[in-house]
């Protein structure tokens, strides 16, 4: 006996209709005379049953498929890789009012950095996988030159093979002797860079300490640490103020950089997941305003040959529901989201006692969390294994402006707009949805 996948999804486009399932991301076109039969639950009646099994639409009539994901989510949990975001420093050459970093005023010192090469090196060995370490936040370039040797000193322990990284940087400062010992010693994925709007509107509010604006220093900067990375994603910060400037700074990236695919632009939005943040409730867009920013501007995107999106995939969860990962702040503190950097009760732990991590309380606070479980209202929606309800941090948060936000019909219309671009790019190939 069968059943319907609960996270069967139906599309139409064009008369026809298709069927994605958001677990296995299937996607196939349903004849017409095969559809009445799947809608009437005559499923041992369909052409090539197999492949409706195979591909998810059709699934075992006794199986619990959210338990199952669960299950599923739960082994992924404990998967033997590392990734590490690092904090060290949380000061900043800028005075952005937003900035929820408190600027104590405090770099890693040499014995932490060693502390953390100890755990890496052992952990890479024990996983034998590469490791993958986000510089963060204050501003990690103010530490070029520790990073640099940092990285020298790891490579030699590990290889350059096993280093990946990722920068998020205001992108103001960039020395090229750094860079390129950085660059030559691990694989530096990605650096993201933000930006508020177009020039005049982020002048406004990311801003040196003296009060002048980045821009123009940050545009500069974007082709030079493209000489060292794969991709620079830039960050565009959205809230009521900027949000009708987004367009002119879109023109603005493409007049400077035409269609560069190393370059990424992604709308995000500005919100209260930390108490410290500068920036009041009522300026920041709603989840739903903030999706529909996100369909407007899409047009405009694509016609620059900006990503709008890409076919959704399943979501494994992030560093607040791994077992292994984790942030560290530059005093070695240990944390499992960089929102909590320098709050103490989110303190998991130390690095010179890392292991000590595995039974602290708010660990397994965090390693309670589940989106499939049945007390999770995002229970039964279609789109769970896609999304698993978004940021666990700000699902939770009391502070976060989206914590108590639940509707997602725009998101779900972004999910969709993206497989519909799917089937219109496997069209134009000549290709047969099936």
């Amino acid at each position: 006996m069968y059943s319907k996948s609960v996270f069967n999804i139906e599309i139409e486009s064009k008369q026809k209709i298709y069927l994605y399932n958001s677990y296995t991301n299937s996607l196939a076109e349903i004849e017409e005379d095969q559809y009445k039969l799947y809608n009437t639950a005559a499923y041992e009646q369909l052409d090539n049953i197999q492949g409706w099994l195979d591909m998810g639409f059709l699934v075992d009539a006794r199986m619990n498929e959210v338990s199952a994901l669960s299950s599923i989510f739960e082994s992924c949990r404990y998967e033997q890789s590392l990734g590490i975001t690092v904090a060290p420093t949380l000061l900043c050459n800028c005075a952005c009012p937003y900035c929820f970093q408190d600027k104590t005023p405090i770099t890693m010192s040499t014995e932490i950095f060693n502390d953390l090469t100890d755990v890496i090196v052992k952990k890479t060995f024990e996983f034998r996988k590469p490791v993958h370490i986000t510089w963060y936040g204050g501003e990690p370039l103010i530490c070029h030159l520790q990073i640099a040797g940092f990285t020298e000193r790891l490579a030699k322990l590990i290889g350059c093979d096993m280093i990946h990284y990722s920068i998020v940087t205001n992108g103001t400062i960039y020395n090229q002797e750094t860079m390129r010992t950085i660059s030559d010693n691990a694989t530096i994925d990605f650096v993201q860079i933000s930006l508020d709007g177009d020039e005049q509107h982020h002048n406004m509010s990311r801003i040196y300490k003296n009060g002048e604006g980045t821009y123009q220093d940050i545009m500069k900067n974007i082709p030079l640490f493209l000489e060292h990375c794969n991709i620079v994603s830039l960050r565009i910060n959205t809230t009521r103020a900027n949000k009708d400037s987004i367009g002119s700074l879109l023109q603005d990236i493409h007049t400077r950089f035409g269609a560069d695919k190393r370059i990424v632009v992604y709308i995000a939005n500005i919100t209260t997941s930390n108490p410290n943040v500068g920036v009041q409730a009522d300026s920041c867009l709603t989840r739903q305003e903030h999706e529909n920013l996100k369909l407007e501007l899409a047009p405009l995107m694509k016609s620059f040959g900006f990503d709008t999106g890409g076919y959704p995939q399943w979501c494994r969860g992030c560093v607040y529901t791994s077992h292994h990962g984790f942030i560290i702040d530059p005093a070695g503190y240990l944390y499992k989201c960089w929102d909590y950097l320098g709050f103490e009760q989110f303190q998991v732990g130390h690095i010179k006692d890392h292991e000590k991590m595995y039974g602290s309380p708010v660990f397994f606070k965090h390693m309670a969390y589940n989106p499939y479980h049945e007390s999770s209202i995002c229970h039964d929606c279609a789109y769970l294994p896609i999304c698993v309800s978004e940021c666990p941090s700000q699902r939770i948060n009391p502070f976060s402006t989206h914590a108590k936000q639940t509707d997602c019909e725009t998101k779900k219309l972004q999910w969709r707009s993206n497989v519909l671009k799917k089937i219109e790019e496997l069209q134009a190939m000549g290709c047969e949805v099936r």
